[in-house]
């Protein structure tokens, strides 16, 4: 199994060590939360992801780079009403493309690839809606796209230092 991560910095998932889109192995530096998901990935299972070398980083700038390959989602996405609040596209399509890149390393490994998309809501994501919400939607996106294996990891404010 692989894990593959995308964060906003040094100081979440991590970032590539010479600025790279996109990087494996030694040139990753992870950061204090893919230590997290590590520490819970060898409690369930007994082994280490970064001792095994097993993981991958995409930055949030490639990301955004490939966001133009996204075709109109299938369903739309829910509209606001008066049972549910604005929904974000930010993180929705964060999401669908981290899945495609997924998907696309487990056809070059041969191998699973779980998926973990890191993304603060703080306040520059303040007006895309509730915690909750942002959320569902980068849950949603993963849906979009069939795989199964994404994380949505979105930081409450109060709760990230």
């Amino acid at each position: 199994m692989h894990f593959l991560f995308s964060g906003e910095g040094a100081t979440d998932l991590g970032v590539c060590a010479d600025g790279a889109a996109t990087c494996d192995g030694a040139q990753y530096h992870h950061g204090p939360m893919t230590m997290v998901v590590d520490r819970m990935v060898e409690a369930r299972h007994h082994y280490s992801l970064l001792e095994a070398g097993c993981y991958g980083f995409v930055s949030r700038g490639a990301l955004g780079d490939r966001k133009s390959e996204l075709t109109p989602a299938k369903k739309a996405i829910r509209l606001p009403g008066k049972r549910r609040g604005k929904e974000t596209r930010y993180f929705f399509n964060n999401a669908r493309v981290l899945a495609r890149i997924a998907k696309e390393r487990e056809d070059q490994l041969e191998d699973d690839v779980v998926a973990i998309v890191f993304r603060d809501a703080d306040t520059a994501t303040a007006g895309r809606g509730p915690w909750a919400e942002k959320q569902q939607a980068a849950l949603d996106g993963f849906a979009e796209e069939g795989f199964a294996q994404g994380v949505a990891m979105i930081a409450k404010p109060t709760l990230e230092a």
